[in-house]
């Protein structure tokens, strides 16, 4: 066992919040001032990220197997442009 006590070997836990829409949405994002305002509200502003759900939905639908290309696809129809 080293110097160090465990107590001081512990770390922060990095906290993440995600804003989960498509960067097209006018309505929420409202030129980035939804996303300041939430970063307004912590110690860490950089912890607000934006997931760009029409970016991930063609990345899920681009490397989707052939099996599960109607499911893919069915997601993205569902989902795209929230």
């Amino acid at each position: 066992m080293g110097s160090r006590s465990r107590t001081s070997a512990r770390r922060t836990p990095v906290v993440r919040f995600a804003v989960c829409t498509s960067a097209s949405n006018a309505a929420l994002l409202d030129g980035g001032k939804a996303l300041d305002g939430f970063r307004s509200l912590l110690r860490r502003p950089e912890a607000i990220l934006l997931i760009d759900v029409d970016a991930l939905l063609a990345h899920v639908e681009a490397i989707a197997p052939p099996e599960l290309g109607p499911w893919a696809a069915a997601l993205s129809a569902r989902y795209r442009g929230i």
